[in-house]
């Protein structure tokens, strides 16, 4: 189908490899930033010859600049959280010694600026002090018998099926990092060792999505509990990737 065709475009696993090893320096990253880096790469290139098949002066000095900050910036970045909080942490110091120049702050005042700006930019990655409480997003029974006549008129019981189904493999694939292509059973396992989600039925929930996304007349009630018990999985999941982010 063709929401199918457009999920597996969505989510393709855009992670790439790099390594190399220069004498003291070693790099070994597999990451979607070192496709990012790629991406970058290819349109400074592409960009590049453009600008010097047009021979002008000044979009050749604006895609140099581009070309140099493109490494200063893009490295950190792409190296991961560390190196950005570095790099945010060296034009904080930047921006304040700046500032201090222009309205000729004093010594004692630029220092206590420039020690607000570097802690402000490591706590950050500690996250907020207080979390804000989850909304509930349970499902209202109005919602649900709407829903089900939508699905049961328009025919679309398995493309709901499909959409979430896809969404929540995508989602415990890049937290387990596991390829895209891997077998729902081992999905499934996977997540039951690493996740303690071993009695959870995530097994047993994709296998029976897995069979119902590609009936083309499947009950709407069916449909609509497959779909919430996906929804609920893939909840658990975000959350508790909000989490890690805000604690890492």
């Amino acid at each position: 189908m063709l929401v199918d065709y457009y999920l597996r475009i969505l989510h393709l696993d855009r992670r790439l490899p790099l390594n190399f090893d220069v004498g003291p320096l070693h790099v070994h990253l597999y990451a979607r930033s070192v496709f990012f880096m790629w991406v970058t790469v290819v349109i400074l290139v592409i960009a590049g010859i453009a600008v010097l098949a047009s021979r002008r002066r000044e979009l050749i000095q604006r895609w140099t600049t581009w070309v140099m900050i493109a490494p200063v910036v893009g490295i950190p970045i792409w190296i991961g959280r560390g190196t950005t909080a570095a790099l945010a942490a060296s034009l904080a110091v930047v921006a304040v010694f700046e500032y201090a120049r222009l309205v000729k702050l004093g010594k004692v005042d630029t220092y206590l600026l420039l020690a607000l700006a570097v802690l402000f930019t490591f706590s950050r990655r500690s996250g907020p002090i207080y979390v804000p409480a989850q909304n509930s997003r349970l499902w209202p029974l109005e919602f649900v018998d709407t829903l089900g006549g939508l699905y049961e008129r328009a025919g679309a019981a398995s493309s709901a099926i499909s959409v979430s189904y896809l969404r929540l493999r995508n989602l415990l694939t890049r937290q387990l990092s596991l390829p895209s292509g891997t077998q729902d059973a081992e999905l499934a396992a996977a997540a039951g060792q690493r996740l303690g989600w071993k009695r959870s039925g995530l097994g047993e929930v994709l296998a029976r999505a897995a069979v119902a996304r590609r009936e083309e007349q499947f009950p709407s009630r069916d449909a609509l509990k497959i779909v919430q018990e996906l929804e609920e999985f893939a909840e658990k999941l975000s959350v508790r990737s909000q989490s890690y982010r805000e604690k890492s």
